[in-house]
């Protein structure tokens, strides 16, 4: 998560999502390592924020591919607790068609 995120997100919350806990399209980016000891870096930023609520893919940063997710911002801890992980790694599994 790089710090960037955080301000945008914290007003998109509160001008726009408010209480909605629903899932918000995220565009991290994935960049891959110069060495072959290191892995690569996924980083999730401002940019990765849907543009004005659009839903539109930001633009991808030099060398780095686009991971396109989604981002749920829960609004309590029992929010977070009863936050089905279960189901939205198998929504994960089924969109990539990945064998885990």
């Amino acid at each position: 998560m790089d710090v960037t995120l955080w301000a945008p997100l914290g007003e998109l919350k509160l001008h726009s999502l408010r209480l909605d806990e629903g899932p918000l399209p995220l565009t991290a980016f994935w960049t891959a390592s110069d060495r072959a000891e290191q892995p690569g870096l996924l980083t999730v930023a401002a940019a990765s924020l849907p543009a004005s609520g659009s839903g539109a893919v930001a633009s991808v940063p030099p060398r780095s591919f686009a991971a396109l997710g989604e981002l749920y911002v829960l609004n309590t801890v029992e929010g977070l607790l009863k936050f089905d992980r279960k189901a939205a790694v198998q929504r994960v599994r089924v969109a990539s068609n990945l064998e885990l």
